[in-house]
């Protein structure tokens, strides 16, 4: 629209300045029934945008908005943003149990995909990818800010950063260099913020700080996915509950065994990794 008429002054400020797009707006009379009267139902403007672009309203980034508050959100958050993301994305997450099992008996292969995953979220422009390595970050400096893997996903965040300053839309639209200033600020302030207060993020109740700090690993969803997963990690440890399990596993005889051999949980996580290329 390049011109607004006195009924539509309610989009200027979506339109004209992308303030509170995803708020809830009345239609215009037009919009209501043949025959009704009094004013429309509210609607939210991105939901009609996303009907005509799917996928645009992600470009709103809603995730990292309590990021830029005065303090981290809790823990918990980041893993909710993550369980959605993922499944908008198609994929699941690994666990760490089975990535710590594979730490210990195929490091290469493991580092190897933690590599490569986040190489490759981090050079893409996809809106989502870029509050996903936030989460990762935030999860890793909770778990502990000084490890490899808290440098290793607040590197790739910057990255992230970096790639989404350098998108054609900043040059494009008379909002782009706005937009560049705060992406710049954030691209200083979440890292930092992280590190500095992540280890003293809320966790949800009944959440436990792991012992170590593993790659956060990801693989495209599969039918065997959690047979996978579960056999994969108990390679790490048993739980008591396994033992009254009857469940059938592809990877392993459970009518021989109360669990498997290590050649056995291997077999499972190489499944895992096998799924884990996201190209």
């Amino acid at each position: 629209m390049t011109e607004l008429s006195k009924e539509d002054r309610i989009f200027e400020g979506p339109l004209e300045r992308g303030t509170d797009p995803a708020g809830k707006y009345f239609g215009k009379r037009d919009d209501l029934p043949s025959g009704a009267s009094g004013t429309s139902s509210r609607f939210s403007l991105a939901e009609r945008v996303e009907e005509h672009i799917p996928g645009s309203r992600d470009w709103l980034m809603e995730p990292m908005a309590p990021y830029l508050e005065c303090a981290l959100p809790p823990v918990s958050y980041a893993l909710d943003v993550r369980r959605k993301i993922l499944s908008q994305l198609g994929l699941r997450q690994i666990g760490a149990a089975a990535t710590e099992f594979g730490l210990a008996h195929a490091e290469h292969d493991v580092t190897r995909v933690a590599q490569g995953q986040y190489q490759y979220l981090a050079k893409l422009t996809n809106p989502l990818h870029l509050p996903l390595l936030i989460t990762i970050l935030h999860e890793q400096c909770w778990h502990d800010p000084h490890s490899g893997s808290a440098a290793d996903a607040s590197r790739y965040t910057v990255e992230a950063f970096d790639q989404l300053l350098r998108h054609p839309m900043m040059a494009r639209h008379q909002l782009g260099k706005l937009v560049q200033s705060d992406l710049g600020i954030m691209r200083f302030l979440i890292p930092y913020t992280a590190k500095q207060d992540g280890a003293h993020s809320h966790p949800a109740p009944g959440m436990e700080r792991p012992s170590t700090s593993v790659p956060i690993l990801f693989c495209r969803n599969f039918d065997d996915f959690e047979d996978a997963r579960y056999v994969a990690s108990l390679g790490l440890i048993v739980p008591w509950p396994h033992y009254d399990r009857t469940v059938h596993s592809k990877f392993y005889r459970t009518d021989k065994a109360l669990k498997p051999s290590r050649e056995e949980s291997l077999r499972a996580l190489a499944e895992l990794l096998q799924h884990a290329d996201l190209t």
